[in-house]
């Protein structure tokens, strides 16, 4: 289920989605053909506030993926960069409304 994302067509318009899966770990996708899938260690649980985050830093080729201050999967090797497609940015659904995020979001940014 994505909660924030900037996702539709193919190609340059798949920018990125933070998404929960259907295993209750997030999940994180850049887009742009280049597709280091980043995962989190950590089972979510319902009724249960999380701070989470992706951190870019093109300059060393990392992406990291933290849950509540923790790093939980980075990638080094990621050559890429979050593009900004025609498609609208999202909270709390994707591109096509045909999922909506079940929870609250929070001081998004």
């Amino acid at each position: 289920m994505t909660f924030i994302g900037k996702w539709g067509g193919t190609g340059s318009d798949r920018n990125y989605r933070f998404e929960v899966e259907t295993d209750s770990t997030l999940t994180f996708l850049p887009g742009g053909g280049v597709d280091p899938l980043l995962n989190s260690t950590t089972t979510l649980n319902t009724d249960t506030w999380y701070h989470a985050a992706v951190n870019v830093r093109p300059s060393s080729d990392t992406i990291r993926l933290i849950l509540n201050g923790t790093q939980e999967d980075v990638n080094n090797t990621w050559t890429g960069a979050i593009g900004d497609g025609t498609f609208d940015f999202n909270l709390g659904r994707v591109s096509d409304a045909s999922q909506w995020f079940t929870g609250y979001l929070d001081e998004v940014r």
